[in-house]
């Protein structure tokens, strides 16, 4: 065996064993998102992903949720270990109204003049009657 195989391979890792697998299937008892599972068990993201992936494939997963990601989107899925059927379906992703997502794009270009203005306004200094000259 190489004496430097730490170097190319690296701690983080695990390796996908019983014990590892165990964890991410009591984690899916639950519902978990394939973060919780990395955070869980050490294994990468991808690993997790192609897992999770085979069995959604295979109907023994559902989706129960959406959560939010950090930009306040709800595209993370929350995986329950079940047996998908007709009767047993995903969680729909919500989707915004056409009054919700004109309500968000108003405030995004109060929020765009508010800013331009505060800007303008620090920029400027006052005017006083003494610093006119007539």
């Amino acid at each position: 065996m190489n004496p430097h195989l730490a170097d190319y391979r690296p701690a983080y890792r695990t390796k996908v064993g019983a014990g590892v697998y165990a964890i991410m299937v009591f984690q899916l008892l639950d519902g978990a998102t394939v973060q919780d599972i990395v955070d869980e068990s050490g294994m990468s993201p991808a690993t997790v992903r192609k897992y999770v992936n085979a069995m959604y494939n295979q109907n023994a997963l559902r989706i129960i949720r959406w959560d939010m990601n950090t930009a306040g989107r709800r595209n993370v899925a929350v995986y329950k270990l079940e047996i998908r059927s007709s009767s047993n379906k995903n969680a729909k992703r919500p989707s915004l109204t056409v009054r919700e997502r004109q309500a968000r794009y108003k405030a995004r270009l109060r929020s765009a003049k508010a800013q331009v203005l505060d800007t303008i306004w620090k920029e400027t200094p006052p005017t006083t009657c003494a610093d006119r000259s007539l």
